[in-house]
């Protein structure tokens, strides 16, 4: 099973926020997948007092995720991505790695009913969430929105 890591990341202005949401993630959308990441979603903190943006990604199973993190910031795909931006426009990053009993995992009804409280707990928590009708996770494909939760 591979590891879920949520990734929350404070950011300067909402400016800045506007911009990583736009230009500098769909840029890592490309790359991800050289280093095995898998993006599930993201998501931006309504009405927060602070410019925030939550991430979640995978990563092989086996695998530790911060050591997956350092290769690929210190990849020249990294580099390329965001050569145009200021990185300390991201004032915090806090990593949380998330655990899902597998039990969870064996039925479509069950997915739905765990993608259904997810999206509830975003919501309850103030998160915009933005759900694709399909039932499946988004790929990391470009031209696909980059809101989109399973």
């Amino acid at each position: 099973m591979r590891t879920f890591e949520l990734r929350q990341y404070t950011l300067r202005s909402k400016d800045a926020l506007d911009i990583y949401m736009n230009q500098v993630y769909p840029r890592h959308l490309n790359s991800f997948p050289l280093f095995g990441i898998d993006p599930q979603g993201i998501w931006t903190v309504k009405d927060s007092t602070e410019p925030q943006a939550l991430v979640l990604v995978s990563y092989p199973e086996g695998e530790d995720p911060g050591e997956v993190v350092r290769r690929y910031m210190g990849s020249a795909e990294f580099a390329e991505e965001t050569k145009d931006w200021d990185r300390s426009n991201i004032v915090a990053v806090q990593s949380t790695i998330l655990s899902c009993p597998r039990r969870l995992l064996l039925s479509s009804e069950r997915k739905t009913a765990v993608q259904n409280l997810m999206g509830n707990f975003f919501w309850d928590m103030g998160i915009v969430v933005y759900h694709n009708q399909s039932g499946c996770p988004p790929t990391a494909q470009p031209d696909r929105p980059m809101m989109d939760f399973w």
